[in-house]
């Protein structure tokens, strides 16, 4: 399943970044974006909501996040997260206005992630590049800040830029699933279908249950004309979860 929503409106897939700084709640991890938070109970559930958002699972992230923001008002990543998973442009704007109002109260990391978010919905394209290109300069082993840039390439349909960055998201952390999915869809529109399907076979590795895996697997599929192995990896996705629209 592409990510027509992020990719069109906002211009980016944003996943939330993992770490801590200062009366925030997370287990420190050198190299990350510190994430802000004096809740604990907001960090719990923001972490619960970023895991199921980048198995693009929105309406129950949506759910924790929410959650995360009633445990701690001023959770300004929780409220761009909130912004991703919202199924309006309404309620994109009104999140991410509310995220931009915070970031007097975050780490600079948080507040470029934020910037870069504002910049693509104002659709300040160059404005947003200088903006991921120097967080990757000062977080270049955070996976979640490398995939910002990767996916805004991706946006721009810059795919040869965008396999770079996603196979260093990779290489920086070979269990972490979401630059497979991108990786397969930049790798099939550059007609690279081996190595689109190698990409979408490893993500269904490391998520088998999640439905999204083998939804992406079979668009491929079809696109490639193997309609029968499609018809049976939609199937897949449908027996993990019935209501999984994409399929």
């Amino acid at each position: 399943m592409r990510r027509v929503f992020w990719n069109l409106l906002v211009l980016v897939v944003v996943l939330a970044v993992m770490s801590a700084v200062p009366a925030a709640f997370a287990g420190t991890k050198e190299g990350k974006v510190p994430i802000t938070t004096t809740s604990q109970e907001a960090m719990k559930h923001y972490l619960s909501g970023r895991d199921l958002a980048e198995k693009l699972r929105g309406p129950q992230a949506r759910t924790h996040f929410e959650k995360a923001v009633a445990a701690d008002p001023d959770f300004a990543m929780a409220y761009y997260q909130l912004a991703l998973v919202q199924p309006t442009a309404k309620g994109f704007f009104e999140h991410l206005d509310r995220a931009v109002s915070l970031t007097d109260r975050v780490s600079e990391g948080e507040r470029m992630m934020i910037s870069g978010l504002r910049a693509g919905a104002n659709a300040e394209i160059l404005k947003q590049r200088e903006i991921y290109k120097n967080l990757v300069t000062m977080f270049p082993n955070d996976e979640r800040v490398i995939i910002l840039l990767g996916t805004h390439y991706f946006a721009q349909q810059e795919y040869e830029n965008a396999v770079a960055q996603y196979v260093k998201c990779s290489e920086i952390n070979p269990d972490f699933s979401p630059p497979y999915n991108q990786l397969g869809y930049a790798y099939r529109f550059l007609t690279k279908y081996d190595k689109a399907e190698t990409a979408f076979k490893r993500y269904i590795e490391l998520i088998p249950d999640d439905p999204n895996p083998y939804d992406s697997y079979a668009e491929l599929l079809m696109k490639i004309g193997r309609y029968e192995e499609s018809i049976t990896n939609y199937r897949k996705a449908l027996k993990i979860d019935p209501t999984f629209a994409a399929s």
